[in-house]
């Protein structure tokens, strides 16, 4: 399979923890052939793997970890319930292999938009009536969360469309998403936040645009509707929105319409 984290394929891929993610990663994986060697601490008895416990291409290690990385092994999708400072995960990064959550490995195959909503609580909530929204206001769309369902019947094809709203980690976000957009190259509205403990919004900025630079896109300030070229432009902001799009484009005209303080949805419309 190909993946956007390597130049080779993907072949023998360690998806660690079973849960409900974990399953619907693996069934992901083995429906484009891909073998999984399956890691979780828990019993077969305690994580009901169903047809997963019988699939030939699915190698399970259970009621244990190993502590250190497998042979012929590609990359590792970790479970959101795994620490980061795992033995195996901490060998895998040392070995240079990719090292995604099982959001990530199911970002490459979604189309259309896509919202993403973090947060310490409120979550789910706030999801649920993003989606209700949306739906509302006439658009088709699928609400995920950690369950895992939608991974296993996701299409092949590519976002157009990408939305950060992460309370001014708008940099780290990007850099942890650079493979994908990549491959992509959709259009991002972000909404720039001006953290005091990274130099406010001028640091921030710059960071994005440095950004920029190195990936072949521009930034467009929406209040103004024009490209943003200096830090200055927006220094004395506390929060407002930049869209990022590939050095070929220009503003969408289209954008000029809609008032400041308008809704997501109204930019998903325009664009």
């Amino acid at each position: 399979m190909k993946v956007p984290w390597r130049q080779t394929e993907w072949r023998r891929v360690v998806v660690y923890g079973l849960g409900a993610s974990g399953k619907a990663a693996t069934r992901l994986l083995r429906m484009r052939e891909v073998e999984v060697l399956g890691i979780d601490m828990r019993t077969a008895e305690q994580l009901d793997l169903g047809d997963l416990g019988s699939d030939s291409g699915v190698e399970l290690i259970l009621g244990d970890e190993p502590q250190n990385l497998p042979a012929r092994v590609d990359g590792v999708v970790m479970s959101p319930g795994v620490p980061p400072g795992r033995p195996l995960v901490v060998a895998a990064h040392q070995a240079g292999l990719p090292v995604v959550a099982e959001v990530e490995l199911a970002y490459q195959f979604l189309d259309g938009d896509v919202i993403g909503i973090t947060g310490s609580n409120g979550k789910s909530t706030t999801t649920a009536l993003t989606g209700e929204l949306l739906r509302a206001s006439g658009f088709e769309v699928e609400v995920c969360g950690s369950g895992g369902e939608l991974l296993q019947r996701l299409p092949e094809f590519k976002p157009d469309l990408v939305i950060i709203d992460v309370e001014g980690a708008e940099h780290s976000v990007l850099m942890g998403a650079r493979k994908t957009i990549a491959l992509s190259r959709p259009r991002i509205l972000v909404e720039m936040h001006s953290p005091e403990e990274i130099g406010g919004m001028s640091e921030n900025a710059q960071r994005v645009l440095s950004w920029c630079k190195k990936s072949e896109y521009r930034a467009w300030y929406l209040a103004e509707g024009a490209e943003l070229l200096e830090v200055v432009q927006l220094a004395h902001r506390g929060r407002c929105h930049l869209l990022l799009q590939t050095a070929e484009l220009g503003f969408p005209e289209i954008l000029r319409g809609i008032e400041q303080g308008a809704s997501v949805t109204d930019f998903v419309r325009a664009t």
